[in-house]
């Protein structure tokens, strides 16, 4: 059976989108077989098991998450920069990636892009467009597909990133 582990991160205790996708996405998984296993990043820095219920305050203990991922076969990253650091800034996001696929039992890796990064319309969106396109590119080097939200993006992220795996993969509104 393959197994693929998502991972979110936790931002509190309000519902989000991310978080929601990721459980569904886990749940539409294992109904077609695929062992697919949710790993939360909580405010601590913390990974844990989470559950698929909708119930994200029940979880098992923390655990060690480079030893975790090596035991899957692909990695899916719900990725929005704003969910993974102040301002959308997470320096540390690229580089556990390019940790993980130094690995020799790597899994796939996988990046499912909510959104990639802020447009720079003034100083301070310019300041944070520049490091979360940093950041980015970081993610995109080290994945294996990368899935775009938007169809537009998919084109945009194959021909900036030279990309070979670059996907549209349409995400409902849950609004």
């Amino acid at each position: 059976m393959r197994r693929i582990a998502i991972l979110y991160n936790k931002t509190g205790n309000r519902v989000d989108a991310l978080s929601d996708h990721s459980r569904c996405l886990a749940m539409a998984l294992r109904a077609r077989g695929v062992h697919a296993v949710l790993f939360m990043r909580t405010r601590s820095g913390e990974w844990v098991i989470g559950e698929t219920d909708g119930a994200d305050d029940r979880t098992r203990a923390a655990v060690h998450i480079h030893g975790e991922l090596r035991h899957c076969d692909a990695v899916v990253l719900q990725y929005n920069p704003f969910s993974w650091g102040r301002w959308g800034f997470a320096p540390w996001l690229p580089i556990f990636f390019w940790r993980l696929r130094r690995a020799a039992d790597a899994p796939a890796i996988t990046i499912m892009v909510h959104e990639p990064y802020v447009p720079m319309i003034n100083w301070r969106w310019r300041i944070l467009g520049i490091s979360q396109r940093v950041q980015f590119l970081g993610l995109g080097v080290n994945a294996d597909i990368l899935f775009a939200s938007i169809e537009k993006w998919s084109h945009d992220f194959s021909r900036t990133l030279r990309h070979p795996q670059c996907l549209h993969l349409p995400v409902g509104s849950n609004l």
